[in-house]
């Protein structure tokens, strides 16, 4: 059940979708290329440059795509875990319900019993109207307990179609199995908070999201400084006389 909820669960899709989108931070993106001519009456040059500020800023953005890429990982865990164990509870009320059914089926079917036996003892003049009253009454009280158990199934049905995300002939399923038993002994509590903490998706990803923030902000300050460096290399023609050279922009 939480392998077919977490194949069809759009929410985990669009998350993996973000981890995906978080993983394109990590490539380094050159700037465009330029290319300058200039004219002149016994004189041309010829300049290309290549952007090259994203190298420099490789190092700040790979940092902060790293931490996009471990927050997004945590959320996407975080959010299947949740989802796991939304089905796990579900599927144990269903096996509760279904048990409850099944005792309520029992009930009934003993109240049916008693009260055809009574019939037949009052049929044959051994049983007072009273008796015979009395084990009609709890034999319909049996058949409204077990009505009753019978809807809650269905109901519980639904959650878990829901969390299954199955529609139409999909939902022509069967349950099997019983409530495990209880354990022997309760958990112990006393670790619990550290447990808890230490534990957190939720807190792994913030943390992962300051640390994304200061590499934007890192970079972002460098590029305020310097928005733009391009080097790359001319060629000037003077009198049939070629020079080349470095270019800076």
């Amino acid at each position: 059940a939480v392998r077919i909820a977490l194949a069809n669960n759009a929410r985990i899709r669009a998350a993996l979708a973000e981890l995906e989108i978080a993983g394109g931070g990590l490539a380094v993106v050159l700037g465009p290329t330029s290319v300058e001519v200039m004219l002149r009456r016994s004189e041309t040059e010829v300049t290309v440059t290549q952007e090259v500020l994203g190298l420099l800023l490789a190092p700040r953005q790979r940092a902060a795509a790293n931490a996009d890429v471990a927050a997004a990982r945590a959320e996407a865990a975080a959010i299947a875990l949740r989802l796991a164990g939304r089905v796990e509870r579900a599927v144990y009320d269903l096996l509760a319900a279904t048990q409850a059914e099944e005792l309520r089926r029992s009930v009934f079917e003993a109240a049916d019993a008693a009260a055809l036996l009574r019939e037949r003892m009052h049929a044959a003049g051994n049983t007072t109207d009273l008796a015979l009253a009395r084990d009609r009454a709890a034999r319909e009280d049996a058949r409204v307990d077990l009505g009753r158990a019978q809807a809650a199934v269905e109901q519980q049905r639904e959650v878990v179609n829901g969390l299954l995300g199955l529609t139409g002939e999909q939902t022509k399923w069967t349950i099997e199995g019983a409530l495990p038993e209880l354990p022997k002994a309760a958990p112990s509590l006393d670790a619990i908070e550290t447990t808890a903490v230490t534990a957190s998706l939720d807190l792994v990803a913030g943390r992962a999201r300051v640390e994304a923030a200061r590499g934007q902000q890192a970079r972002e300050r460098l590029r305020s400084v310097l928005p733009h460096i391009g080097v790359g290399i001319s060629v000037a023609e003077h009198d049939d006389h070629y020079e080349t050279g470095p270019a800076v922009e």
